[in-house]
C-alpha cells in the first residue's frame, strides 16, 4: 500500500464517520423534538451520542475496508457492507449497553436501519447511474489532419 492509498482511506473512514453520525444525530434529535416527554438529561442522549460516533466510526471503518477488495461483485459488495454496518449497529446500540436481548428495540431499530440503508443504496445507484451518463459523451473530432502539407 502506498501512502496515496492509505490517506485516501482514512479519508474514506473520516468523512464517512462525519456522514453517518450526522445523519444519525438528525434521526434522534427529530425523535427529541418530536417526543415532548423525553427528557434529553435523563434518558441518556449523551450517551445515545457516543454510541452513535461508535456505530458511525465502525460503519465507516468497515465500508472503507471492503472497498480495499480489488476484484468483488457489486452485490456482494453491497450484503457484506449491510451485515457489517448491522453488526454495527447492534455492537454499538445493544451489545454495549447491555440491552441485546430487548427484542423489540432490536426489531424497531432492525427495521429503520434496513428502510434508511435501503434508501441510501437507490440514492447511490442513481448517482453512479447519472455519473456514468456523463461519462459517456462522444468524441468529437475537433482536429483534422492534412496530409497534402506533408
Amino acid at each position: 500500500m502506498t501512502a496515496k492509498s492509505i490517506s485516501s482511506f482514512i479519508k474514506r473512514v473520516f468523512f464517512g464517520t462525519a456522514a453517518i453520525y450526522f445523519i444519525t444525530s438528525v434521526l434522534i434529535f427529530i425523535t427529541f423534538f418530536h417526543v415532548n416527554e423525553l427528557d434529553p438529561a435523563r434518558s441518556g442522549a449523551v450517551n445515545l451520542q457516543l454510541y452513535s460516533m461508535l456505530f458511525s466510526f465502525m460503519c465507516a471503518f468497515f465500508t472503507s475496508l471492503a472497498g480495499l477488495i480489488p476484484r468483488i461483485g457489486a452485490a456482494l459488495r453491497v450484503v457484506i457492507n449491510f451485515l457489517l454496518c448491522y453488526c454495527s449497529m447492534y455492537v454499538s446500540f445493544f451489545a454495549v449497553t447491555g440491552r441485546g436481548r430487548d427484542f423489540r428495540s432490536i426489531f424497531a431499530l432492525s427495521t429503520v436501519f434496513l428502510v434508511i440503508y435501503a434508501i441510501i443504496c437507490a440514492l447511490c445507484a442513481l448517482d453512479r447511474k447519472i455519473t456514468s451518463g456523463k461519462k459517456e459523451d462522444n468524441y468529437e473530432s475537433i482536429y483534422t489532419e492534412n496530409s497534402d502539407n506533408n
